[in-house]
């Protein structure tokens, strides 16, 4: 779990707060972070504030318009990077019955395909999309010239996408065939073979201040864009910006797929709008009456039934002897057993370890997938003071501050000697204008007779000693001794 600590408060008074955080968003174009200020000063203090001498926000400011390192350190904690394999299987599903089917009956003849997956964070993503594309051409697929292009602004992540390498978590919900025959075990890793990583590269690229398209960086002419999950941080006019870029950088009749959270209907309307079962899809029309007819239809359509698949027939697919299921049995992707329905457990925590599950995703900056796992273990262990003072944790990142005070007080109320809970019923205070001495100073007495080595309850292996020393950060603790 993520400790927020009170020193984060004096990245807010700073003058130059605004302006830093201000000439960040323009960067990168975050502007999920317009309005909160806490959120943002907290990653400062993370990143920027763990050293002796601790730079003022205007001194940071020089250096990171200065230093790209810098500058990557803050976006590696300002972005999120929870994801994992055929995340979402609507999308993957509509990928499989309708886009891919058009697209290669389209290319038959040049048997060359783009696509790029714009925040392809870990490469979860980009390399499904790999996995499903050989399922589905079989023996065909080496003769095909397939480039499938992961992109992200966070280095970090791509160096994860680069090695292949992923735990147990990034895999959940995998079908044991496609694992088995697509990773090789290493210790407590997976790694992709060769095989299954041929024709995905990666490369850094910032939707924000990077041009596109972009042809001599080969960022034109693709048949699907994927990006999913990445314009719910940017505001209306730039997602507006970046549809109509996407729409230029593909190729006439080329598909984009967004998140099915990401806004639509008047924000894409130079597309033509396909409705799947569980997805929206968007293509690019491929003559000038059909752009026409997409810009004079309303900006807000009313709902259209499922959209059958394209009429298209694809040449018969040989069984090959490489694929991932044998002449004897069928497809796994053409079949119902490869991928999971979509109400599958891959797209929740394990039930078996919910509590767990949602300290994990909350490290991984996943809060709302952690709230909603803390929920499902709350319901089924209503008194447990550990799920409680995790939910009220959760809320607290999420800026909730009436709500995690009220399930902080719900884990005191079933456990008194929660050590961190008492803690963060203090920020919470604090947040709300209180006064939070006796708070911290309760933390502080729970672990008078603890060892300097010993680990706080709940804290995600943070020591006593690391602990004493975040409660001796707010001045009116100071003052309080």
């Amino acid at each position: 779990m993520i400790i927020a600590a009170p020193k984060s408060q004096e990245w807010l008074s700073d003058p130059q707060f605004l302006p830093l955080k201000d000439w960040i968003i323009q960067r990168t174009g975050l502007s999920y972070y317009s309005s909160r200020e806490t959120e943002f000063a907290a990653a400062l203090e993370r990143v920027f504030g763990q050293g002796k001498s601790r730079p003022s926000a205007g001194v940071l400011l020089s250096r990171i318009q200065s230093n790209a390192s810098d500058l990557d350190a803050l976006v590696e904690e300002l972005t999120i990077g929870e994801t994992f394999f055929f995340r979402h299987l609507e999308m993957f599903q509509a990928l499989q019955s309708a886009v891919f089917p058009d697209i290669l009956q389209r290319k038959a003849a040049s048997k060359t395909l783009r696509i790029w997956s714009a925040g392809c964070s870990i490469g979860a993503e980009p390399y499904s999309i790999a996995i499903l594309l050989r399922e589905m051409l079989g023996m065909q697929f080496k003769d095909w010239s397939i480039q499938i292009l992961g992109t992200d602004i966070n280095r970090r992540f791509l160096r994860v996408a680069q090695a292949g390498a992923y735990d147990p978590w990034a895999l959940r919900g995998m079908p044991p065939q496609i694992l088995h025959h697509c990773f090789t075990q290493e210790g407590n890793k997976w790694r992709l073979t060769d095989r299954c990583r041929s024709g995905v590269t990666f490369r850094s690229h910032n939707l924000a201040s990077d041009p596109f398209p972009n042809s001599p960086e080969g960022l034109a002419a693709f048949d699907l864009i994927i990006c999913r999950n990445v314009m719910i941080y940017f505001d209306q006019a730039f997602i507006q910006k970046l549809a109509h870029q996407f729409h230029d950088s593909l190729s006439p009749g080329g598909w984009l797929a967004v998140g099915h959270a990401e806004p639509h209907t008047n924000t894409f309307r130079m597309f033509r709008t396909v409705n799947t079962k569980g997805a929206i899809l968007y293509q690019r029309p491929t003559g000038g009456s059909e752009i026409l007819e997409s810009i004079s239809t309303p900006a807000y359509p009313p709902p259209r039934t499922a959209w059958a698949p394209l009429p298209v027939t694809l040449p018969a697919l040989e069984v090959a002897s490489d694929r991932f299921s044998t002449p004897e049995s069928p497809s796994p992707f053409l079949s119902e057993s490869f991928l999971p329905k979509p109400d599958a457990a891959a797209e929740s925590p394990p039930q078996s370890y919910p509590l767990e599950a949602a300290m994990q995703l909350a490290d991984r900056g996943a809060l709302l997938e952690a709230l909603q796992a803390c929920d499902t273990f709350l319901l089924n262990e209503p008194l447990s003071a550990a799920g409680h003072c995790c939910h009220g944790m959760i809320l607290y990142q999420l800026s909730e501050w009436v709500a995690a005070e009220r399930s902080i007080r719900r884990s005191l109320y079933l456990k008194r000697d929660l050590a961190l809970a008492h803690y963060y019923l203090g920020l919470v205070q604090e947040r709300q204008g209180h006064n939070a001495k006796k708070h911290y100073q309760n933390a502080l007495d729970l672990l008078l007779d603890a060892q300097a080595d010993d680990l706080v309850p709940l804290g995600q292996g943070l020591t006593v000693r690391e602990f004493r020393s975040l409660l001796a950060m707010p001045e009116t603790l100071a003052e309080a001794r």
